[in-house]
C-alpha cells in the first residue's frame, strides 16, 4: 500500500506573513485613516463656522453612509454642506480658511467688513462654489475678477 503525499497549501515563511499583514494594514488602514482625518477636518470647519455666527446648510439628497460605515469610516455628512451663510462682521480673511475643505460647497454669502482680497484668494479651492454674494466687504474689483477667473462657473454678487 502506497501511502498519498499530503499537500501543504496554506503553507507560508514567516516573513511572506509579515509582508502581507504590513501591505494589507497600509492599503485599507490607510484609507479608514484618510477617511477619519478627513470627517474629522470637516467636523471642525463646521464647529468653527458656528463658533463664529454662521449659518450652515446641509445637503440632503446625497446619500449617506451605512451606520456600519459612518461607525468605521466618520459621520461624512458634515462633507455635505451645501450653503455657508455668515451675517455678521466677526469674519476676517483668517477665518475663510475654514471653508477650503468644503469641496461640495455651493453657495457662500459673507458680510463682512473685515474681508478683503486676500480672503477671496482663499477660495480658489472652491472649484463646486455657484454663487458667492459679497456684502459690506473690502474687496476691490481687481481681486473679485481674480477670483472670477479661478472659479469661472461662480456667479459672485458685490
Amino acid at each position: 500500500m502506497s501511502a498519498l503525499p499530503k499537500y501543504r497549501w496554506f503553507q507560508f515563511s514567516l516573513k511572506t506573513l509579515l509582508v502581507i499583514i504590513t501591505l494589507l494594514c497600509l492599503g485599507p488602514g490607510g484609507y479608514v485613516a484618510y477617511e477619519q482625518n478627513k470627517v474629522r477636518r470637516q467636523r471642525e470647519a463646521v464647529e468653527a463656522i458656528g463658533k463664529l455666527g454662521g449659518i450652515v446648510v446641509y445637503d440632503h439628497s446625497a446619500p449617506a453612509r451605512s451606520a456600519t460605515m459612518r461607525q468605521i469610516l466618520g459621520d461624512e455628512s458634515f462633507g455635505n454642506v451645501a450653503w455657508v451663510r455668515f451675517d455678521n462682521s466677526r469674519v476676517t480673511d483668517a477665518d475663510l480658511v475654514h471653508l477650503t475643505g468644503m469641496v461640495k460647497l455651493e453657495r457662500l454669502y459673507l458680510d463682512s467688513p473685515q474681508v478683503t482680497d486676500a480672503g477671496l484668494a482663499k477660495l480658489t479651492g472652491l472649484k463646486s462654489l455657484e454663487y458667492l454674494i459679497l456684502d459690506n466687504t473690502q474687496t476691490t474689483s481687481a481681486g473679485v475678477a481674480k477670483l472670477g477667473k479661478a472659479l469661472p462657473n461662480c456667479v459672485i454678487f458685490r
